[in-house]
């Protein structure tokens, strides 16, 4: 079977993917607890505000570089079926017992042992002992090394497909050409049902062999809850920039919380309101940083959120938006 054909059935089986998981649900919702009581009495779940579709969406957000919590409430938009509510606090989202060096050299580490098409779930000790309650809840990364698409057509015929997009343009504004495509996000992702079920016997494994990660493959069955595609452009700098498209099917209510730290614009891209971030607290680039611009659009049975996105230290809101607004 070709590349393109093995892309195709992963495609095809992602899109049926956007499914709860009632584990990752009662793990969070208990961290929260635990937190919002500070051991009172008294606390009920319905004061957090959590729906359930709403907690798959945001892990592949915190995975993308933001966070998860209540946190001040900034503003709401509404998206058809979907609700997206901003939000901004404290530094709780900052590592304090494992490093972002840490971090990047175990899941790199771990790519290296992977073949094309795998994916695997590592689990943190140290992110355990942070303040944040999601982080102890799921003290999981999740580390995939998709097979990708080098012929921009085949990658274009495969989301039109899908219907999640029109076209696939060969350059974007800035001298940036066209790299390759994959499914999935371009750092990180969400954690599907079989991690969240071989946290235990991770946890054990940490335990007995003393080490602060550990880490297991997925099988191929293993689906992420949200469903993400990326392609990647790179210009003669070798800078590259990275535009996703995230499908969500059904009604869900996202709450996106960014640490106080990152740059937030509100601007117009292509005649949809957009959301310009830069946040300098993200764990999985080199740099630190991640920039992006996004906006959502209706599509063929639900939302898309578009994303153009570059952790290059040298990237710029102008030149992210230049090259988003040259998207066909």
């Amino acid at each position: 079977m070709s590349i393109e054909q093995r892309l195709k059935q992963q495609l095809e089986r992602q899109a049926q993917a956007l499914r709860p998981s009632a584990e990752l649900h009662d793990r969070i919702l208990q961290q929260y607890r635990k937190q919002a009581s500070g051991g009172k009495r008294g606390w009920r779940p319905g004061r957090i505000g959590v729906p359930q579709a709403a907690v798959f969406a945001v892990l592949l957000v915190l995975l993308s570089g933001f966070a998860y919590a209540g946190g001040k409430l900034l503003f709401v938009e509404e998206h058809g079926p979907l609700r997206v509510e901003y939000r901004t606090t404290g530094d709780s989202f900052a590592l304090k017992h494992v490093s972002t060096e840490e971090v990047q050299r175990a899941t790199a580490d771990v790519k290296r042992q992977l073949a094309d098409g795998e994916s695997a779930v590592v689990y943190f000790a140290g992110l355990e002992q942070e303040a944040n309650p999601l982080y102890r809840a799921v003290p999981l990364i999740v580390v995939n090394k998709p097979e990708t698409i080098a012929d921009r057509a085949v990658w274009a015929d495969q989301l039109k497909r899908l219907k999640l997009t029109s076209g696939i343009p060969e350059t974007l504004a800035g001298d940036f050409r066209f790299l390759e495509g994959a499914a999935g996000a371009p750092f990180g992702g969400a954690v599907p049902d079989e991690g969240m079920k071989l946290l235990d016997s991770l946890k054990q494994e940490s335990k007995q062999t003393g080490s602060k990660s550990v880490w297991k493959k997925l099988s191929a069955s293993a689906q992420p809850p949200i469903v993400t595609y990326t392609t990647t452009y790179v210009n003669a700098q070798q800078e590259k920039m990275y535009l996703t498209v995230e499908s969500v099917e059904g009604g869900a209510t996202v709450q996106v919380t960014a640490p106080d730290s990152a740059l937030h614009e509100q601007l117009s891209v292509k005649g949809n309101k957009a959301h310009y971030w830069n946040n300098d607290q993200f764990v999985f680039s080199g740099s630190g940083r991640y920039q992006t611009v996004s906006w959502t659009e209706a599509s063929d049975g639900g939302t898309r959120t578009i994303g153009l996105g570059s952790d290059s230290p040298l990237m710029t809101k102008e030149r992210l938006v230049r090259a988003a607004e040259s998207l066909n």
